[in-house]
Parts: C-alpha cells; sequence; structure tokens
C-alpha cells in the first residue's frame, strides 16, 4: 500500500492599506491552516502593510502602486508552490 501525500496549501492575502488587520489575518492563517506559505501581495500600500503582514510571517510581494485586486490575486497565485491555492481578503 502507497502512502498518500498530504496536499500542500498556499494562502494567497491580497491587501491595500491594512496594517491595522494583516497581521492578524496572517496569524490567524498560520495558527488555523498547515500551510506551507502564506503570501501577502501589498497592492500600493501607503502605510505599513507590508511590515505587518512580514512581522507576522508572511511572505511579501508589493507592487509599486495599486494594480487592484485581480491583479494583486493573480501576482499571487503566480508566485505560490502549493498544490491548493486558498485566497483571502487582509482585512479579516
Amino acid at each position: 500500500m502507497v502512502a498518500k501525500e498530504k496536499a500542500r496549501i498556499s494562502v494567497v492575502i491580497p491587501a491595500r492599506n491594512e496594517e491595522d488587520a494583516v497581521g492578524e489575518v496572517v496569524r490567524g492563517v498560520l495558527t488555523a491552516v498547515d500551510a506551507i506559505e502564506v503570501i501577502v501581495v501589498d497592492d500600493g500600500s501607503e502605510d505599513a502593510t507590508a511590515e505587518r503582514a512580514s512581522e507576522a510571517g508572511a511572505q511579501v510581494l508589493r507592487n509599486p502602486y495599486n494594480v487592484g485586486n485581480g491583479a494583486s490575486v493573480r501576482r499571487g497565485a503566480l508566485a505560490t508552490s502549493g498544490d491548493i491555492i486558498v485566497f483571502l481578503d487582509g482585512d479579516n
């Protein structure tokens, strides 16, 4: 009998100006889900969104300016290495 491999989960969180919530969201994901990676795509934030996400344990991709949710979701999805991708909002 061959052991079945466990699916690897990647979580993508597009966020813009969410410094007050994104750290809590990332920590919640890392506590609740056995994810191999949490990727926050900072969509041109003018606050400390990227820093708060990184401090909480996420890999952060930064857009130099606001390109929109769809483009940020796509960028995050292309950066994943998991078998399953879960998308969440950055503002809880």
